[in-house]
């Protein structure tokens, strides 16, 4: 599996596998930890809620409503969803394998 950031991957025409989507509500607060590797790429939308993801290193990570949070295979974490209004908050997540030239390729921020 090859290695590469979101702005290089979008330069090489990628392939989006679609695995499942997922619309998820959330109450007040909501905690979910990732604690084994993620299988797939993940696009998470905010939707009235902001998020606080905290890495295995203890690094934390703040979303806000309306940001799409990526979140690479084989990443491990924690993260509090926090509902930020009455409407609905949700989040709407998106597995997918990214391919490039028959090959799958990993988001990573590190160029």
């Amino acid at each position: 599996m090859k290695y590469s950031t979101f702005e290089k991957i979008f330069a090489k025409n990628p392939i989006f596998k679609f695995e499942n989507c997922l619309k998820q509500f959330w109450k007040v607060k909501n905690n979910y930890s990732q604690s084994t590797p993620k299988i797939f790429n993940n696009l998470l939308y905010l939707h009235n809620c902001s998020a606080i993801y905290t890495l295995p290193n203890g690094n934390k990570l703040h979303a806000k409503s309306g940001d799409i949070v990526i979140a690479p295979t084989q990443s491990i974490y924690e993260v509090t969803f926090y509902r930020e209004s009455e409407d609905d908050a949700f989040t709407i997540g998106i597995n997918c394998t990214i391919m490039i030239d028959n090959e799958e390729v990993c988001i990573s921020p590190i160029p």
